[in-house]
């Protein structure tokens, strides 16, 4: 399990504000990915005009603040995202999206991982491939929230 609650996570590693806390449940971590439950939203709920999003901004952003967290817990580094290769929609966003990770060739420094978003009927929402991340131990102090 994440050595954080979610709310812990937000708090101590992740800078984003209350619209971008999407996550809503860390499910499982492994040394090979992780599981976890985001909400998708609304235009509305981030401010804009509209009822539907073609491609949901939290959900999206969800993934990545995963990603950080994955590799802060698994490679005691901080990072962020810096290549998505492939992004392939399905079907639309709506209520709960269970966020698959799986990374491969990852280190303190650099890794590659993959997200597969699942809706609650298990049907496959988005696929984000060939993604990267860029780590340093120094962007930990960087990337706080700023209380």
């Amino acid at each position: 399990a994440l050595g954080a609650t979610v709310e812990e996570a937000y708090d101590r590693y992740l800078f984003h504000g209350p619209l971008f806390q999407g996550i809503d449940e860390i499910v499982g971590i492994s040394d090979r990915g992780m599981v976890a439950w985001a909400n998708a939203s609304a235009p509305r709920d981030l401010g804009r005009a509209g009822d539907s999003w073609q491609t949901d901004p939290l959900v999206v952003d969800c993934a990545m603040q995963l990603m950080v967290l994955w590799v802060r817990e698994k490679q005691a580094s901080a990072a962020l995202p810096s290549f998505v290769k492939e992004y392939r929609q399905f079907m639309p966003f709506s209520g709960r999206i269970a966020c698959h990770l799986e990374f491969s060739k990852a280190n303190n420094t650099r890794g590659h991982f993959q997200v597969t978003l699942v809706d609650e009927a298990d049907h496959i929402v988005a696929v984000l491939s060939g993604a990267e991340y860029t780590a340093d131990r120094n962007l930990g102090t960087d990337f706080q929230p700023r209380g």
